[in-house]
């Protein structure tokens, strides 16, 4: 047996229609006809978690087209210890020390 209840929102605008289910996972893509096959399979322990159609997370039906070489790398992080360190030392220069 199911139940239902409505939401505004499941973030996940660009794989709509989509539901959630316990509070946990979600199915996206969602069609009358593959809806209830989904039912049938969430009584039987069978569904499939995430797209009903086969989408690879959010992708556009022309594939991916940005990010092409996989997501850049985060630019370099500053050591502020030794930037400190850096700042103390011009300082003491300035004053002669």
């Amino acid at each position: 047996m199911f139940t239902c209840d409505e939401v505004e929102c499941l973030a996940a605008c660009a794989n709509a229609p989509m539901m959630q289910v316990n509070n946990s996972e979600v199915y996206e893509d969602l069609s009358y006809d593959n809806t209830i096959e989904l039912l049938k399979a969430l009584e039987n322990g069978t569904a499939k978690i995430g797209s009903q159609v086969g989408r690879n997370q959010a992708e556009g039906i022309q594939g991916r087209t940005s990010l092409m070489n996989g997501v850049p790398p985060p630019p370099p992080c500053r050591d502020f210890d030794q930037l400190k360190s850096e700042l103390q030392q011009q300082k003491e220069k300035a004053d002669g020390k």
